[in-house]
């Protein structure tokens, strides 16, 4: 699937000026995000001990179970008032839930990054104009999977793609 998009990629990086050397770190982060390249929409349909894996500060395991396979309810909790976004109740968790290549998350990023349309190119030029802001010129891939993920879930994929990317994006 990647083979789709590596032109609109790199119009992207050409369009918002990312340097070459620059490139194969979003690459590895945008792969990872998107499932490489498959998911567009987050669905957030864990599990009990899914959301207690990755969401522990959201959910007890009574609340986990409670909440398990119910994406909407579980977006709605763990993106409840941050990011923009209202309380558990507005249902901006789910509305403003991660999206495009990058999964842009939360309503503030929405309102300034979200693409008109899940189109690939549309996708690649948010993504870019959304690492370059966020990420700058780092390229460390410890701090680049935080600023991504708000965490450090599929860090060690993360630097095997990075170093595929360093290899093979040119």
């Amino acid at each position: 699937m990647i083979d789709d998009f590596i032109l609109p990629l790199k119009l992207a990086f050409a369009k918002h000026n990312v340097p070459q050397h620059l490139q194969p770190y979003a690459v590895a982060q945008f792969h990872h995000e998107s499932a490489s390249f498959t998911t567009f929409e987050e669905n957030l349909n864990y599990s009990a001990a899914g959301l207690l894996d990755t969401f522990p500060k959201y959910f007890t395991p009574s609340q986990a179970v409670a909440y398990a396979r119910q994406p909407e309810r579980i977006a709605n909790r763990v993106y409840a008032n941050r990011m923009g976004n209202g309380n558990e109740a507005s249902g901006d968790g789910w509305r403003y839930r991660g999206m495009g290549i990058i999964q842009i998350t939360g309503k503030h990023n929405h309102t300034r990054y979200r693409p008109e349309s899940l189109d690939i190119f549309d996708m690649c030029m948010v993504a870019v104009a959304y690492y370059k802001d966020r990420c700058g010129t780092s390229t460390d891939i410890r701090q680049l999977t935080k600023l991504i993920n708000g965490w450090y879930n599929g860090l060690d994929e993360r630097i095997a793609l990075t170093l595929k990317y360093k290899k093979e994006w040119k």
